[in-house]
């Protein structure tokens, strides 16, 4: 059992930064300004939200060994103390690839990190660890892998299954241990998505592949819809095309994998910039980026049967995306408020924007300015009446997360 930990917080600075582009956004209204979690090197945030509508933060410390994996819950009076899930030496520590607590339901809770293993830079496996007293009390941790290979196992996503904790995530295992595939020239086979299920004891249950050749470090996503799961995610094709795909489990209990929309972006690489989506019973919405015919864009899609079809996708940003995108269902499915960082001078700043079911977008709105690709992915849950969003601030020499309640940007 870990005990909790008090950490001194700081207060989150109430100034809103302006925006510099063409298309100047507005300033965003903060509803109430909410305590700084720690200050701690490398800290990448990551938001969940229980069944009952408690949101849950979580954040490892920097690369300095020991790590730690905390979590704190919000109330109407900020963060609760830091709770350490855990704490290790060699852990892989990374700004694209992070660790997560996730409630899956009001006592199972799962937490999960990433693990060096000799073999290789990218040679790291995903470790678990379950609560069945809502987060008091973790299991000893386990991977929901078993193959052994000094391959990267990484960019994980939790999510509430019918047995108990479902997982998915990048599986590197039919890959060799000196390659990476960034730059499209990995040696041995392709990077795979596979998925499992974890019971409240840790026994792992329904090992499948979800897709046998997706993009090789781009974050994944899952959103639960009335008919189960929808997982997103970046694929790849052997002729280098990474669009965005979304896999659902019918009733046979395989996963189906179809694109979203066919943006036909051909890139040797990986770019690091992985999709988001959420769900309201049969009301699905996905963003992404991609940069297809040199285009960046911020795109969002949006499903009525819970992910089986995509209308045509809208674009929210053409101007200087750079991705890193959330997503949010607000007004029970009818809108949804999209994060991601685009181009301020030699910075970042992190934007959001309402877009309705039919396709009417709102203001770009500004929330803060920050350090590019050093920024992590920001992280944004709906906790109505407001959104509470929460990104690293790289630019100081002990890089932060802030966190903020922030009203819901207009309608059009």
């Amino acid at each position: 059992m870990h005990t909790k930990r008090r950490i001194t917080y700081l207060l989150l600075a109430a100034g809103i930064a302006s925006c510099s582009t063409e298309h100047a956004p507005t300033n965003v209204a903060v509803e109430s300004k909410l305590e700084r979690l720690p200050s701690v090197p490398g800290a990448q945030p990551h938001l969940a939200k229980s069944p009952d509508g408690q949101v849950v933060v979580s954040w490892q410390t920097g690369k300095a060994s020991p790590n730690q994996l905390y979590y704190a819950t919000l109330s109407d009076r900020g963060w609760s103390e830091p709770v350490e899930v855990t704490s290790g030496t060699n852990w892989f520590v990374n700004w694209a690839d992070f660790p997560s607590v996730s409630p899956i339901t009001k006592s199972l809770w799962a937490a999960h990190w990433l693990q060096k293993r000799p073999g290789g830079t990218y040679a790291y496996d995903v470790n678990m660890s379950v609560s069945t007293d809502a987060g008091a009390t973790w299991s000893t941790p386990f991977s929901p892998h078993s193959d052994g290979t000094p391959t990267e196992h990484g960019f994980a996503t939790l999510y509430p299954a019918t047995d108990g904790v479902g997982v998915i995530w990048l599986d590197g295992r039919q890959m060799s241990g000196t390659g990476h595939g960034h730059d499209g020239s990995s040696e041995g086979g392709p990077m795979t998505l596979r998925s499992a299920t974890v019971d409240g004891n840790g026994r792992i249950l329904n090992k499948q592949v979800v897709d046998d050749r997706v993009c090789d470090c781009c974050q994944t996503d899952v959103a639960i819809t009335a008919d189960g799961p929808v997982v997103i995610y970046r694929d790849r094709t052997e002729g280098e095309v990474r669009d965005i795909y979304v896999a659902s489990s019918n009733e046979d209990g395989q996963w189906h994998n179809k694109a979203i929309s066919e943006d036909g972006w051909n890139i040797a690489g990986c770019p690091v910039n992985g999709p988001a989506i959420d769900a309201d019973q049969a009301v699905v919405v996905a963003a992404w980026f991609t940069a297809a015919n040199n285009q960046p864009r911020v795109r969002v899609a949006w499903s009525d049967n819970a992910g089986q079809q995509f209308d045509r996708p809208i674009d929210i940003d053409a101007d200087a995306p750079l991705g890193a995108v959330d997503i949010a269902l607000v007004d029970n499915g009818g809108s949804a408020v999209i994060s991601w960082l685009r181009t301020a001078k030699q910075e970042a700043e992190l934007c959001i924007r309402r877009v309705h079911r039919d396709g009417s977008l709102g203001a770009i709105q500004c929330l803060d300015q920050l350090s590019s690709r050093r920024a992590g992915v920001p992280q944004m849950v709906y906790e109505g009446p407001a959104l509470v969003m929460a990104w690293s601030d790289a630019t100081a020499d002990q890089p932060s997360i802030h966190s903020a309640r922030v009203a819901l940007p207009p309608s059009p």
